[in-house]
């Protein structure tokens, strides 16, 4: 298997996951297969992460506290070559690409061919990354080329697939500070009218969400999930 078992593949991009299936597939016919590790991330998870070789013992290997990576949001993945699995072998080769021949490398060139294979940035406007060329070198890291401020400003990468954004931005997404203002936005490029793009859920907000509901012939009893989530995060954030 190329995805560990834990890993939820729904709750990553699905522009990611689609580079990333063919990515992996052309790097186990290359004999050279790898396997990712590491999908989303909540907050809780990532600070533990930030703390390793801070607060607890280990290495350095992020700079991003909880709301600051990319795994955050579903965004980016971690993997890594077969042969590198081991703690000591991760210690050998990470964060030094060089010391692992042209593995990381072509890694790295076939995400590039993988995404123009796809014409995924024609198409969606969506574009990939290594974090191997980034100043903190980040080896195992392939992610949607975004910025944070972007994100917090409302703006998520496109998707397609209409129903995985409204499942994550009231699942496994809605909890994050940004939200609400990535809530009206996607109900504004639906065509519906929410108001100013504020981050408040007000009335407007709600009405859009339940006239967006009755569009996609969504139950009742999931519209008013879909209106307690967002009334929570109006109180939480």
């Amino acid at each position: 298997m190329s995805w560990v078992r834990r890993i939820d593949k729904e709750r990553i991009h699905p522009g990611l996951v689609s580079v990333m299936e063919l990515t992996l597939s052309k790097l186990k016919d290359a004999g050279t297969p790898f396997k990712v590790y590491s999908g989303l991330r909540t907050f809780e998870e990532q600070d533990k992460l930030y703390a390793k070789g801070r607060s607890i013992p280990g290495r350095i290997v992020t700079k991003a506290r909880g709301g600051q990576s990319m795994h955050n949001y579903g965004l980016a993945v971690d993997l890594a070559p077969f042969n590198l699995l081991t703690p000591e072998e991760w210690d050998l080769h990470w964060p030094n690409p060089h010391e692992a021949g042209n593995i990381w490398f072509d890694l790295e060139s076939t995400l590039q061919d993988s995404a123009t294979e796809l014409d995924s940035y024609k198409n969606d406007g969506v574009d990939y990354e290594w974090g191997g060329r980034w100043k903190f070198k980040d080896v195992p890291h392939v992610q949607v080329r975004t910025t944070l401020r972007e994100i917090r400003a409302g703006h998520y990468p496109h998707v397609e697939d209409i129903e995985w954004s409204v499942v994550a931005h009231t699942s496994f997404l809605y909890d994050t500070a940004w939200i609400r203002k990535r809530v009206q936005r996607m109900m504004s490029e639906l065509g519906f009218s929410v108001g100013p793009i504020d981050g408040i859920v007000g009335r407007k907000t709600k009405d859009a969400l339940r006239m967006y509901a009755n569009t996609r012939e969504i139950t009742k009893c999931v519209v008013e999930d879909l209106v307690r989530d967002f009334q929570t995060i109006s109180k939480v954030v």
